[in-house]
């Protein structure tokens, strides 16, 4: 569109006039909605400082409403029309952008639900998770019954979940602005509890360093592990593979057609497992720009390979 330096359209497209439910010609001539409104933002007239030449372009979002449609985002550019040196009118360019702002308003909401529902499950749900398994544990010190260890697994289970559920709803696609060198085996060194996998070896087999949010790349690498030995096996790999690193078993494995669903929210072959574990792994690896896959392994069992990593 092309508007007078009154502020009236001189040249209008289809798409303008079809957008406020008119014709070209009849939209010719009228005063733009636009200029009360890029009058009104900010500090100064910006309007008049584009005909003054003091301004390149302005910028912004309109709200209109519409007979019979209701309210419309429009998303614009104006910059100055010169000829011969001298400002005689203004272009503007504008893009309705209504369903985009619905759908980041309506991803807002479900942001804020999250929020309180991990505040629900952080007081609510850890606090008394916590007391029972105090009290459990002392209750085992002093009674014997078979029905005590069972409860204990069943809440420690519990309390896990509630640890991943939180992780799922506060961290999601996180990564923090600044990311760092990180040297994989030495995390994953760090990342391994020799006294939770007593039967099992871990060999570190990689030279990779990476750049990413330690803190998060270090919780893949603990799930990546643990997932390896609630699966069973008696080694444990973290090696290199072509643009990333992996972590293998010699376990069971994982049938093929269940490869990609291990990834779901809530599913598991574990009969003791949260089924949240792989989910926030693959979270984690595409807030990085990561991709993360099950495979088989060289000597069977499972191998899930992190690639796309930015090398150091």
């Amino acid at each position: 569109m092309y508007l007078r330096a009154d502020g009236r359209f001189e040249v209008v497209n289809e798409y303008l006039a079809a957008f406020y439910g008119t014709t070209r010609e009849e939209l010719v001539g009228q005063q733009s909605g636009l200029v009360p409104h890029v009058r009104a933002e900010g500090d100064g007239d910006r309007y008049q400082e584009l005909l003054d030449g003091e301004r390149e372009a302005v910028c912004g979002e309109i709200e209109v409403e519409l007979r019979g449609h209701g309210p419309e985002t429009l998303e614009y550019r104006l910059t100055p029309l010169r000829i011969d040196g001298d400002v005689e009118g203004v272009i503007g360019v504008a893009h309705e952008i209504t369903s985009f702002r619905e759908r980041e308003r309506e991803l807002e909401r479900q942001n804020q639900r999250l929020d309180s529902f991990a505040s629900v499950v952080s007081h609510d749900l850890r606090n008394p998770l916590s007391v029972a398994d105090g009290r459990l544990e002392l209750a085992m010190e002093v009674c014997t019954s078979e029905h005590l260890p069972p409860a204990a697994r069943a809440i420690r289970r519990s309390q896990t979940l509630v640890e991943d559920l939180l992780t799922l709803a506060r961290e999601g696609e996180r990564v923090r602005d600044t990311t760092t060198p990180v040297d994989v085996a030495t995390l994953a060194a760090e990342c391994w509890d020799p006294a939770v996998a007593s039967d099992v070896a871990l060999v570190v087999e990689t030279e990779r360093t990476v750049r990413a949010d330690r803190g998060r790349l270090q919780q893949l690498l603990e799930n990546l592990l643990t997932n390896a030995v609630d699966h069973g096996g008696t080694t444990v790999t973290v090696g290199d593979c072509p643009g990333g690193f992996y972590v293998a078993d010699d376990g069971p494995g994982i049938p093929r057609d269940e490869r990609e669903r291990v990834f779901e929210a809530g599913y598991s072959t574990h009969r003791e497992g949260t089924g949240f574990g792989l989910a926030i792994v693959r979270e984690i690896a595409e807030a990085h720009g990561w991709t993360v896959r099950a495979t088989a392994g060289e000597r069977g069992g499972a191998r899930f390979e992190v690639t796309g990593v930015d090398d150091v």
